[in-house]
């Protein structure tokens, strides 16, 4: 045997299998959410903090901790979230692989003019989830989407005042663990 092949057994002779790293995971404390949102069609249901706001415009929830109006416009100087949940197979086929897909979709769909960071894909408790960060300077935005079984996503679009947002985001990944969606729910997508 030549030296070269020599070394090529020993190196795969110690060559060990090393898994690759598990996805981040964030914990989740529902305990802060005390109120449970139901939709108007009964189709989706949340636990939430106490004192937020909800309105439903065109299968979108808005979410709000001020007294602001979520839609059509959200509202400056104080928090705003919506929630789509969305059937995968309602998105086109190159957006149903997985939430960081699930966002480039609702990116690709939203008038949001935000730069956004790339997708990165961590874990909610046990759901698989991705978020991007917006990269504007004048308030916080992110994106994150939820996969709650295997053929639906909560998507959520966030906005906050700059430094606020390190606050909030644990209250939503507590938010998006607790989504139930009706089997036989008409998302309206």
């Amino acid at each position: 045997m030549n030296k070269f092949a020599s070394t090529l057994v020993q190196v795969a002779a110690s060559a060990r299998f090393i898994p690759p790293p598990s996805l981040d995971s964030t914990d989740v404390n529902t305990g802060p959410l005390t109120e449970t949102f139901v939709s108007s069609g009964g189709a989706i249901r949340f636990n939430a903090p106490p004192g937020w706001r909800f309105a439903e415009s065109g299968g979108v929830i808005g979410m709000t901790d001020g007294p602001g109006v979520i839609f059509p416009q959200p509202p400056t100087g104080q928090l705003a979230v919506r929630l789509r949940v969305v059937r995968a197979d309602a998105l086109p086929p190159e957006y149903r692989g997985n939430p960081a897909s699930a966002i480039r979709w609702l990116l690709s769909v939203s008038a949001d003019d935000t730069p956004y960071g790339q997708p990165a894909s961590f874990r909610i408790a046990d759901l698989p989830a991705a978020r991007a960060r917006g990269l504007s300077a004048e308030a916080e935005t992110m994106v994150f989407a939820a996969q709650l079984d295997a053929g639906t996503y909560a998507l959520f679009s966030v906005l906050a005042n700059p430094g606020a947002l390190a606050d909030i985001e644990p209250l939503l990944y507590a938010l998006a663990s607790t989504i139930e969606v009706s089997p036989d729910a008409n998302l309206g997508e």
